[in-house]
């Protein structure tokens, strides 16, 4: 009964966001900057998160970029990110008019970790069993090219992994592995304008061999739920940017979601989006550390489902 209780509650914690569905922690969103934008970050150029949120925007990257993101959610949970981006320009004679090489590319790596600690076992009779932890990981490789001056085409490969603590008979961890796909396309039709378009989680899943955890055991398989995300993107001036997108999910059909991001004397940054049902907000402050630009970013999630909203704060540094 322990076993079957961990389970279920370790595999549905974040599904909030998603209906109860595997690999809710990537749906929930990633970095302060795109969930203070309401998760609408699907056509939003120049981030380091690309390769999470649309790998065809990594050739649009003017300088490498690292990102660490923390998570700081209720019901102990834990949502945490650390990755590197960078454009691709191989030396080559062939220029364009504009002076762009025609081999235009950029590749990123990720790491995903979520997770939830504290969670209280007790067996049938209601007795102590002592507190878990589970963890769910995704590692991302992404690479694109840019076929196109105007267009980047791309993928994000993602190993993921997950544990599951003291679920079997003999009191062991459950753990399995399993891969999934993003495919990704940002198109740049005229300035200040970027629209985008994503297939994300194809063929994702956990595939579990519940032999030693159920009665009668077989092997179980999660499927994650795939989602197509359209979005466009557009710069007023040179300090407001907005951004919407509709996300249709391939069990659950369409939600919405928008954002927008003011800077003020490109230093203070101020964040406002709606994701699917309820607001975000975030801030934000450029600083220039060991000569490299970078921004100190803040995000809070008002999600009314939980005890209280979920708030993240990330760290971006430009190389």
């Amino acid at each position: 009964m322990l076993s079957g209780f961990l389970f279920l509650f370790a595999t549905s914690v974040f599904a909030y966001d998603a209906g109860g569905y595997a690999g809710s922690f990537l749906r929930m969103g990633l970095g302060a900057r795109a969930i203070g934008m309401g998760n609408a970050f699907t056509a939003v150029p120049q981030s380091a998160f690309a390769g999470f949120y649309n790998p065809g925007g990594l050739p649009f990257l003017e300088n490498p970029q690292v990102a660490f993101s923390g998570g700081i959610l209720s019901l102990d949970r834990t949502h945490n990110y650390v990755g590197f981006a960078t454009h691709l320009h191989p030396p080559t004679d062939r220029k364009s008019a504009d002076s762009r090489t025609s081999f235009d590319a950029g590749f990123s790596l990720g790491w995903v970790n979520s997770g939830v600690s504290n969670i209280d076992g007790r067996d049938s009779n209601g007795k102590p069993q002592g507190s878990f932890s589970s963890s769910e990981n995704a590692f991302l490789f992404s690479f694109a090219i840019r076929p196109l001056n105007r267009v980047g085409i791309g993928f994000s490969a993602k190993v993921l992994y997950t544990r599951l603590p003291k679920v079997k008979e003999d009191n062991s961890a459950l753990s399995t592995r399993g891969m999934g796909l993003d495919f990704g396309v940002m198109v740049h039709p005229v300035d200040r304008l970027f629209l985008g378009a994503v297939l994300q989680d194809v063929r994702s899943k956990y595939s579990w061999n519940t032999e030693h955890v159920w009665e009668r055991g077989t092997t179980t398989v999660d499927n994650f739920p795939k989602i197509l995300r359209l979005g466009g993107s557009y710069v007023f001036g040179k300090n407001f940017l907005i951004s919407m997108e509709s996300h249709y999910n391939f069990e659950q059909g369409w939600r919405f979601y928008s954002g927008a991001e003011y800077s003020y004397q490109n230093r203070l940054v101020g964040r406002v989006g709606f994701k699917a049902d309820h607001l975000t907000f975030g801030l934000g402050i450029n600083l220039k550390i060991w000569r490299l630009n970078s921004q100190v970013a803040y995000a809070y999630d008002a999600n009314p489902v939980l005890p209280w909203g979920d708030q993240f704060v990330s760290w971006m540094i430009e190389l």
